[in-house]
């Protein structure tokens, strides 16, 4: 699956899922579409733990942003990989360096 059909097959299970139910399921529906079919594209897509984006395999794109920030608790329990991607990486090291300014009395 290419990373546009993945965000297609996302927003269609989000709308089939919500007539269902009566109103937007939203996050809920792409949690459902995750554990439901994560497993088959677990070849292709990456999901970032901490800004809640799926990713293609090598982070290079962008493909469906899930609403999860933070992500689920237990994001294991996803079929996909999940990781921190490059972008996050570096924002994380930027806030580790700590600036201490010196002061003079």
């Amino acid at each position: 699956m290419t990373p546009s059909q993945i965000k297609g097959e996302i927003e269609r299970h989000k709308w089939i899922e919500s007539e269902k139910a009566g109103y937007d399921l939203n996050k809920k529906a792409v949690i459902d579409w995750l554990f439901r079919y994560g497993k088959d594209i677990d070849d292709t897509v990456k999901f970032c733990r901490r800004d809640g984006w799926l990713y293609s395999k090598d982070f290079s794109e962008k493909i469906y942003h899930t609403g999860f920030v933070p992500p689920l608790p237990d994001d294991s329990l996803l079929e996909i990989q999940s990781e921190e991607c490059p972008e996050c990486r570096k924002k994380e090291a930027k806030q580790k360096e700590i600036y201490i300014p010196a002061f003079s009395f």
